[in-house]
């Protein structure tokens, strides 16, 4: 295992959430259906077929447990990459603001709980009530309705945190090379979580759809840069595993700090667009992270690489030019027009 390697697995702390949600339904079996209605004796087996299952509660009592797991999962997501099943952060990041975090979203699930079961035979018996008028030759089905405990024990929320290390002392050892497969790629991890909150900004707040037309928008605002924010964020976290991430996420800081117009319109329009569009290809990110590292300014890194990327990015340096030579002409429709030749 190589230093590098193992010096970025080790600068880890791995999170992994154990979220369990109870269901809600029963396995439906051929004697339910038997007891309801006779004619239907010529069923498959269960060796050759499902029946499926029917529902005990209302899914909408049970959505909200579904909500808050979700947004722990993105909120980890964004905080780390994923690693060996779970999901790794940097030690700093876990003290200083995930531990907390994860603990909130703890208590909100817990809490959601306890509401739950207190109204739990009330729920299950208005459920069984209202579905009785459409189905009333399945009653049985409800006769032996699940415990509030048997329930209780199947809805909980709690994470691991831990770290991992090679299982063997020898570094050319057979499972370490396996183990050092599986922990390579951290950057190229990184880099597609970058290039999915660039494509984010294009495509929920750099373009617009009406009436069925894909067109960019003549001007943002700064707060629809958030996910430049978060990339470059992200990037800092992780700048230990290549010299060139650091840069890139400098590169990003700068042109968000340089976008602090009211209205993102212009010239500064053009820089985020180059970027954005830049960073939500992952091959080009990488390059881009790569020229980073020559210390040029966001301006001439840009330009110079939505040249070099050819097609309809020359139409962002066009504009540039054109707004470098005549200020008057920020608001011009002609902005707009190149901006579209990008899509």
């Amino acid at each position: 295992m190589t230093n590098v390697i193992k010096k970025c697995v080790d600068d880890l702390v791995c999170v992994m959430l154990d979220v369990h949600i109870w269901g809600g339904r029963r396995i439906l079996n051929r004697e339910d259906l038997l007891a309801a209605n006779p004619a239907l004796s010529k069923l498959p087996s269960e060796k050759l077929a499902s029946l499926g299952a029917y529902k005990l509660c209302d899914p909408e009592l049970l959505r909200q447990f579904d909500v808050v797991r979700g947004r722990a999962e993105r909120y980890l997501k964004r905080q780390g990459l994923s690693l060996l099943g779970a999901v790794g952060i940097t030690p700093e990041k876990y003290q200083n603001e995930a531990y907390a975090k994860l603990l909130a979203f703890q208590t909100e699930f817990n809490a959601l709980g306890d509401a739950f079961l207190k109204q739990f035979d009330v729920a299950v018996q208005n459920w069984a009530t209202t579905q009785l008028l459409e189905n009333p030759d399945y009653a049985h089905l409800f006769n032996q309705p699940p415990s509030r405990e048997h329930v209780e024990k199947r809805l909980s929320f709690t994470f691991h945190a831990y770290r991992v290390n090679a299982p063997a002392a020898e570094d050319g050892s057979a499972m370490n090379s396996h183990y050092d497969t599986q922990v390579r790629g951290l950057k190229g991890e990184l880099m597609r979580d970058v290039a999915a909150e660039a494509g984010t900004l294009v495509n929920e707040y750099l373009l617009r759809k009406q009436d069925g037309v894909v067109t960019a928008r003549e001007y943002v605002t700064p707060r629809t840069l958030g996910p430049l924010i978060r990339a470059a964020a992200k990037l800092d976290d992780f700048r230990f595993l290549d010299p060139s991430i650091g840069p890139l996420s400098d590169l990003i800081n700068e042109v968000v700090a340089s976008a602090d117009a009211q209205r993102i319109e212009g010239k500064l329009l053009m820089k985020v667009w180059s970027l954005s569009k830049l960073l939500s290809d992952p091959a080009r990110a990488v390059e881009l992270a790569a020229a980073a590292t020559e210390g040029k300014s966001s301006d001439d890194l840009l330009g110079a690489m939505t040249i070099a990327q050819g097609d309809a990015s020359p139409a962002i340096a066009r504009v540039q030019q054109s707004v470098d030579e005549s200020p008057s002409a920020v608001n011009a429709p002609s902005d707009a027009q190149s901006l579209s030749l990008l899509l």
